[in-house]
């Protein structure tokens, strides 16, 4: 069977009419693959990803299914909206018309185990613990953004950022925190950006700076630039690890990608899953007199496939370093140390490495460095050249 796949950019939506009659509509940042034609005896079958609103055909005899990441929507004929991006926790059917039933994408279609929707409701699929809920809705605030409109109710300031930069195509930068999970509810028609954010700061008070003129690239751009180059620590990435994560996939760059992060294993195992590997988490290891405390959170990542620690030793505990690094180090795993503040690295600094770099940087290595964080790379890889540490 042959398939084509559609990718509807930001900014942009598109209608897609199948081989059977059913119409899909894609809202921006979506795709779709699908058979050129449908196959007579056969089951009806798409993937989508991102949302779309489709009309299914009628058809007893082919049921029509949706899969989504691990979710199959299986229908007959009907209007449902689906909203599947990869970076938000859940996927969301809601039904306008007919009826569709929810069950995992391992399992066999059964009837009786599956979750049915009838019109008016919505669908949530838990990613983390494929865990279905459905409640009533009011179906009309899901589906506006077909005829072009864009309708907030009870959403997080966050996922409205989100929504925003997929139908203007654009990069938003939100520097106050404290707004993220506030919730609120709007209405705009096909209007332009200006005019959307000027009413939330008429009614809502929320502040925002003229566009500017330089260009911004992209996360994508950017890790585009390191592809088979060089190994990328992203310092902020952790708050954002499903979008990250998309995009890293899409670049097949998963052995270049680094996290850092002060949870423990479990807590990340629990909240990401298999979607963050343990190669790519750099654990963020304090060293102190607190033995027990070290090695309850250490020893948990010695045992998976962490490659890289990042240790931060006060110059106080700095005897105590040594010996633990290097019990790190003999279980084949890799130590950075960062020198941009002296209270990360036993008082070793870039400032003072640029007067005395032996009694800094020469001192981090002696504890074990493998990596060393600075903000002085080009005077930092000539001491290690001299040194014949890196060629």
């Amino acid at each position: 069977m042959a398939y084509n796949t559609l990718n509807v950019p930001y900014g942009k939506t598109f209608e897609l009419r199948l081989s059977d009659g059913t119409v899909v509509h894609l809202n921006a940042g979506s795709s779709i693959t699908y058979p050129v034609e449908f196959i007579e005896g056969k089951n009806r079958q798409v993937s989508i990803t991102g949302e779309a609103y489709v009309n299914v055909t009628k058809d007893s005899l082919h049921p029509f299914i949706v899969s989504l990441n691990d979710l199959n929507v299986r229908v007959l004929g009907t209007q449902f909206n689906v909203s599947a991006y990869p970076e938000d926790n859940v996927s969301e059917i809601v039904l306008v018309e007919g009826s569709v039933a929810m069950y995992g994408k391992k399992e066999k279609f059964n009837k009786e185990a599956s979750v049915l929707l009838e019109p008016g409701f919505k669908g949530r699929f838990n990613k983390q613990n494929h865990g279905i809920t459905k409640n009533k809705v009011i179906t009309s605030t899901y589906t506006s953004w077909v005829n072009g409109k864009l309708v907030f109710r009870n959403m997080t300031f966050e996922n409205i950022l989100k929504k925003l930069e997929r139908h203007y195509n654009v990069n938003i930068v939100n520097k106050n925190k404290t707004l993220s999970q506030k919730k609120f509810n709007a209405n705009f028609g096909k209007e332009p950006l200006a005019n959307v954010l000027n009413e939330l700061k008429k009614y809502y008070g929320v502040q925002y700076g003229m566009p500017t003129k330089h260009k911004i690239p992209t996360l994508e751009k950017v890790l585009k630039l390191c592809k088979d180059k060089i190994l990328v620590f992203l310092d902020k990435g952790y708050e954002y690890v499903p979008e990250v994560m998309f995009i890293v996939q899409k670049l097949n760059m998963q052995n270049q990608i680094f996290f850092e992060g002060k949870h423990n294993y479990s807590t990340i195992k629990s909240r990401y899953g298999t979607m963050l590997k343990d190669r790519n988490y750099m654990p963020r290891a304090k060293v102190n007199r607190d033995t027990a405390k070290f090695k309850n959170y250490v020893f948990p990542f010695l045992k998976s496939d962490a490659r890289i620690f990042i240790c931060s030793v006060d110059s106080a505990e700095v005897s105590y370093a040594k010996p633990f690094i290097q019990k790190i180090k003999s279980k084949n795993k890799k130590i950075m140390l960062t020198t941009l503040w002296g209270n990360t690295c036993a008082g070793y600094t870039d400032d003072a490495a640029v007067n005395n770099p032996e009694a800094n940087w020469g001192k981090v290595i002696d504890l074990g460095a493998d990596l060393i964080c600075t903000d002085r790379p080009k005077m930092l890889l000539e001491y290690l050249r001299k040194k014949e540490l890196h060629n």
